[in-house]
């Protein structure tokens, strides 16, 4: 099992098409939105509510996507929106066997355009799942 959910996301975004988890150079980062590449998604943790149960916790992730184009940004936050937000599927397992029960909270929206004119989408996540070691 990975010992980071944001990482266990990043990985789970990459299997699925949407960059780069790890490496040199990924397009997938974690914590916070780098100025470059132009084109990339960002994985980041905000404060949840805390323990679920004794082994569980409520934890609350935000998704950014950036891109030079509007319309790219826009597809792609929507088909993470859709891979992760699947009602009859609530208990996804992420990489390293991970169990997570993810709900959006809401759909994506548009954020703004940064001072590079790059498009940013967000979507935020409630995350169930068993505490990082």
């Amino acid at each position: 099992m990975t010992k980071e959910l944001l990482l266990d996301l990043a990985e789970y975004l990459a299997t699925n098409g949407y960059g780069v988890a790890t490496g040199a150079n990924p397009t997938i980062c974690r914590t916070i939105l780098p100025d470059s590449p132009d084109s990339c998604v960002a994985v980041i943790d905000y404060p949840g509510t805390g323990a679920f149960t004794n082994d569980a916790v409520n934890r609350s992730i935000q998704i950014l996507k950036r891109d030079a184009e509007y319309e790219t940004a826009r597809v792609a936050i929507w088909g993470i929106f859709n891979l992760l937000d699947v009602p009859e599927k609530r208990i996804i397992y992420l990489p390293a066997s991970r169990w997570s029960i993810i709900t959006t909270r809401n759909p994506p929206f548009w954020l703004k355009k940064d001072e590079s004119k790059r498009t940013i989408f967000a979507m935020n996540l409630g995350v169930v799942t068993h505490r990082d070691e």
